[in-house]
């Protein structure tokens, strides 16, 4: 009961305790007991309390000087040990999901949506256009708000479906081809992604095999918080992806001349899952926030892709982002 013992919560971030010396427990901002750390887990010393972060996972405690790379403010938000994120996150990946007609793949992102984001749901929005009716409506910048929430807590599970990677010769193109449609002009146009790689200027006309997804494009089916994770393309080439219809996809890059920059602050940011699997870029399942690139002097750009618009990639440029809700994208 030492008068100086006090707990620290900023905007019920990570606590750090002061004068947290004796054994036993104490309240948090979050108005739960926990226990008080009698050491850096770290440096193993127990000096220098009011520097001493507990985590809001396992409450062991950390210097935030001890910490790497190390902290110089108290998070916002929750805040959690490298020990924790890595035991919450050793089933990340995918797995194979569901079959869906594009009907009950529709129906599945409507409920989840519906439910989901029920306090900014919007039931008297109805969107006709190309493509199904879309009922219902939230604010783009709230489902991108909870996206990047989710993505910071690594207690929370949401499991969402993705149908990615998918070979237009077999489930069909969005656009139109001279075997379906002859008469039609956009069959032949350059825009047309069946005809794009095989322009006069295009490598790809000097190799004969087929290559599924670069001269055969693949198409995409989002809903609510599908995500494609940091990657850059197959030997650097340009990649070119073209919206048919439905809610928005949220995009962000970076430049190919910080992609050195960016690879780097991926490794400073979570090293021991890169020392575990040093290809784990290659495996597209690792996100990172465009404020925690930003942090560390990486340039992070963004769009919103909407119906009928392209998206363009350059060379050596990481991208992610995550879909809106459904929509049909080709690429």
């Amino acid at each position: 009961d030492d008068e100086d013992d006090e707990d620290i919560n900023n905007g019920g971030g990570g606590t750090y305790g002061v004068s947290a010396r004796a054994s036993g427990s104490r309240t948090t901002g979050k108005d739960s007991i926990a226990p008080i750390p009698e050491r850096c887990e770290i440096c193993k010393h127990s000096e220098n309390d009011d520097k001493m972060l507990i985590c809001d996972g396992c409450n062991h405690g950390y210097h935030m000087y001890c910490l790497r790379p190390l902290l110089t403010t108290i998070p916002t938000n929750d805040w959690y040990c490298d020990v924790c994120i890595l035991g919450a996150g050793a089933d990340f990946g995918f797995e194979d999901g569901a079959e869906h007609t594009l009907e009950s793949f529709k129906k599945k992102n409507d409920e989840f949506k519906r439910s989901y984001l029920a306090p900014y749901y919007d039931d008297s929005v109805i969107r006709r256009g190309v493509g199904p009716t879309h009922w219902g409506h939230v604010p783009e910048e709230k489902v991108e708000e909870e996206f990047w929430r989710l993505v910071a807590s690594p207690f929370e599970d949401v499991e969402v479906e993705y149908g990615a990677d998918l070979h237009s010769a077999q489930h069909g193109s969005g656009f139109p081809t001279i075997e379906r449609d002859p008469t039609d002009p956009y069959a032949v146009h350059p825009w047309n992604l069946n005809v794009l790689p095989f322009q006069p200027q295009s490598l790809f006309n000097h190799i004969k095999q087929d290559i599924s997804g670069m001269k055969t494009p693949w198409i995409y089916v989002g809903m609510c918080f599908s995500t494609f994770c940091w990657h850059n393309e197959d030997h650097y080439t340009y990649s070119v992806n073209y919206m048919h219809w439905g809610d928005t996809k949220t995009w962000y890059g970076v430049p190919g001349r910080h992609a050195t920059q960016f690879e780097d602050a991926m490794r400073a940011a979570v090293p021991d899952l890169f020392k575990d699997q040093p290809d784990l870029l290659f495996q597209l399942v690792t996100m990172l926030s465009p404020g925690a690139l930003v942090a560390r002097n990486v340039d992070v750009v963004s769009c919103d892709q909407r119906a009928g618009e392209f998206v363009i990639t350059f060379p050596q440029s990481y991208h992610a982002g995550f879909n809106q809700g459904f929509n049909f994208n080709e690429a």
